[in-house]
């Protein structure tokens, strides 16, 4: 049975259009918010920066405890001498952070973990800071790599004026 050229071409036409809104759909991943579009997926995340990841602590309280500073309380810093008006010491702290290719921003994202240190025992600045560098050196699929960390040590001061 031979089919007629008017059946076929219709039914031709329909399948290619049917082909091509269904190629053209699928490369656009917002129509299937379920279906992320991989290689979206794979830019976005190269374009985004991930914020460094900063490890602080604790080292040693010193002195009695005092209630934390709320998070947009100054914090002074000494670097090079303490301040002149009387002070108390809360504690030894220190922050630490994979080198990031700038180093000032290094340097910045260091004290501000400091800062949020001191802020924590009730501090009101830090003094004696103290910066240093190694290289952890770690194994990754049978190779070695090592990654450069700055270290920034400090002792939270509290002044003898403030208040809780």
């Amino acid at each position: 049975m031979r089919e007629d050229a008017s059946t076929v071409r219709p039914a031709l036409l329909r399948i290619a259009l049917i082909a091509l809104a269904v190629l053209s759909v699928g490369s656009h991943s917002s129509c299937f918010p379920d279906f992320p579009d991989p290689a979206a997926d794979a830019f976005g995340a190269a374009s985004q920066e991930a914020a460094p990841q900063v490890e602080s602590e604790v080292v040693e309280r010193l002195g009695v405890e005092h209630a934390p500073k709320a998070a947009g309380h100054p914090i002074e810093v000494y670097r090079t001498k303490p301040p002149e008006k009387p002070f108390d010491e809360v504690g030894t702290i220190r922050a630490t952070v994979a080198a990031l290719p700038d180093e000032a921003e290094t340097r910045e994202v260091l004290l501000e973990a400091l800062k949020n240190l001191a802020r924590q025992l009730g501090g009101d600045g830090l003094a004696n800071l103290d910066e240093s560098a190694a290289t952890e050196v770690t194994g990754i699929n049978e190779g070695v790599v090592g990654i450069e960390k700055r270290t920034l040590t400090a002792v939270a001061i509290r002044f003898q004026d403030s208040s809780d």
